[in-house]
């Protein structure tokens, strides 16, 4: 597989992911400002700052503005100016999808360039201006409808498993990035103490936000930060965690691998395995309290810099050339300065 299509494999289902995360904060965001005692500013900016996106919000709109929903949805979802927004990262899915539509199935293509006329073609917008709740609920459908179809109609080839390696390391890093923003929105709370109402209310829109609150509750466990903490990082069996997206990352990377008799990747590898390593060892005792800003921002960091090395490992044909280089021995021109 060329360089090329590797690179828009992986960035297809990221941004697919990435967009029904958006989608679903936006939606629990809704209902948490209407049901729960927290200040509209303090909601809608957690949304801001979970998406990446409040310097840039601000700097054109101006920090005031920052409890007033409807900028912010609309910031989120239909700006064209915003790259991280709905609109633009569908756009950028469908075109990473039309790029390798010939490795892609029909039914593939059918559904991420319906998604894409349905936002596009004004019947989205419609259809969010008449009733906000049933979009964001279409729009996470028809995300998993594409996520379904890429598992059921194409080979589980080398070019699937771009395509799960890219969900997969956006996802543990959303799950991550979310549970930080709220703990740092909840600030810190000693287990022993109990939550408030409040904070108890926020814990289940975070699990809402994540479609774990079933799992969550069919897991005997009672609703608090440290259970969902500790369930959202460490859960084995449970999609949307941190450890369970590594640990099926790192089979598809292997696959991956496989096809460059190992040669390739050895970096990204070993990237991979000193987060799945730091999982097992240290966030088991540092699950909730102070420490687990740290711990999040170790895990979100390090989720970003795995992603760049796979890009220089593979879909950068100079650097990877220097990567197979390397594994058998030689010294490529310009390593070790």
């Amino acid at each position: 597989m060329i360089s090329r299509v590797a690179e828009n494999c992986f960035w297809l289902q990221r941004y697919m992911e990435r967009a029904a995360c958006t989608a679903g904060m936006i939606e629990v965001n809704l209902s948490t400002v209407l049901d729960m005692q927290v200040s509209p500013k303090e909601s809608w900016r957690a949304l801001l700052v979970a998406s990446g996106e409040e310097p840039s919000f601000v700097e054109r709109h101006g920090a005031e503005v920052v409890a007033d929903g409807e900028l912010v949805q609309d910031y989120l979802i239909w700006d064209r100016q915003n790259s991280a927004s709905l609109v633009q990262m569908i756009t950028m899915a469908r075109e990473n999808a039309r790029s390798v539509r010939e490795t892609i199935s029909l039914e593939m293509w059918l559904a991420v360039n319906g998604l894409w006329l349905w936002l596009t073609s004004g019947k989205g917008r419609r259809g969010f201006h008449k009733e906000p709740a049933e979009f964001y609920d279409r729009l996470r459908r028809e995300v998993e409808l594409v996520r379904a179809l890429t598992y059921g109609t194409i080979l589980h080839d080398e070019a699937f498993h771009f395509m799960r390696l890219g969900m997969l390391l956006e996802r543990a890093g959303q799950t991550a990035r979310l549970l930080d923003v709220k703990h740092h929105l909840l600030g810190p709370s000693d287990p022993g103490q109990g939550d408030s109402p409040v904070e108890v209310a926020h814990w289940l829109a975070l699990l809402r936000t994540l479609t774990a609150t079933e799992s969550f509750f069919k897991r005997g466990l009672t609703l608090s930060g440290a259970a969902v903490a500790h369930f959202l990082i460490l859960e084995r069996d449970l999609p949307r965690s941190v450890r369970h997206c590594l640990v099926r990352a790192a089979d598809s990377l292997a696959y991956v691998r496989e096809f460059s008799d190992g040669k390739r990747g050895r970096r990204s590898a070993a990237m991979l395995e000193h987060l799945r390593t730091r999982l097992r060892t240290d966030s088991g005792s540092r699950v909730f309290g102070a420490e687990l800003h740290d711990e999040l921002t170790f895990m979100i960091d390090g989720i970003a810099n795995l992603c760049e090395q796979i890009r220089a490992d593979f879909f950068d044909p100079t650097l990877a050339e220097q990567e197979v280089d390397r594994a058998a021995g030689g010294r490529a021109p310009g390593v070790g300065q």
